[in-house]
């Protein structure tokens, strides 16, 4: 059993499980993060309300335009649940653009995103309804749109909602066509050189 589970159902403060985080080794941030199950992750979306991840929580300046940063993430569905995320300043750094990196991307595509910063008080969208105005990096997978099929099933309409739980954690809610999904997922950035 992972200690955050064990934070997070003993009704620790969102402050305590961040500095438990923040404290933590890379490899055990990403450990205790992918073994949260659905509830967890429900229960910690909700102690996170209030708190909106931004774009520096997902591409921090340091990284620069153009440069991905990877995102580790556990979602709560009964299958495929590892995942990874990468984001990547656009060119104008004021957007960030990122993808869907796992093992069902050659059938279901990589779910191409587009993130702007938050409204004031309001959480932040990875928004599928929008996709790069151009291919992102060389390495990155052929730009697709998300109402294409077989990709519609997966990716058309979706919207997360994602808020911060710690400097490297963030914790999301999937919404389709503007309703909510029983769906939720947590995401551990990479660390970065200094």
């Amino acid at each position: 059993m992972s200690r955050l589970g064990e934070m997070i159902r003993a009704g620790a403060s969102l402050e305590e499980i961040a500095q438990f985080l923040d404290q933590s080794s890379e490899q055990v941030r990403i450990e205790e993060t992918r073994s949260l199950g659905g509830k967890d992750q429900a229960r910690l979306f909700e102690l996170a309300e209030g708190h909106p991840a931004d774009l520096e929580q997902l591409v921090p300046n340091q990284a620069g335009n153009g440069k991905p940063v990877r995102h580790f993430g556990l979602n709560s569905l009964p299958a495929f649940r590892k995942f990874e995320k990468r984001f990547m300043r656009g060119e104008n750094g004021e957007q960030i653009w990122g993808y869907n990196h796992q093992a069902t991307m050659g059938l279901v595509g990589p779910g191409y995103f587009v993130v702007d910063a938050p409204e004031s008080g309001q959480d932040l969208l990875i928004d599928y309804t929008r996709i790069p105005d151009q291919q992102p990096g060389a390495d990155w997978p052929k730009l697709k749109s998300n109402e294409a099929l077989p990709t519609r099933f997966v990716f058309g309409g979706l919207q997360d909602r994602l808020r911060r739980v710690s400097r490297h954690v963030s914790i999301g809610h999937a919404w389709r066509r503007g309703k909510p999904m029983k769906n939720w997922f947590v995401l551990c950035r990479e660390e970065l050189p200094h």
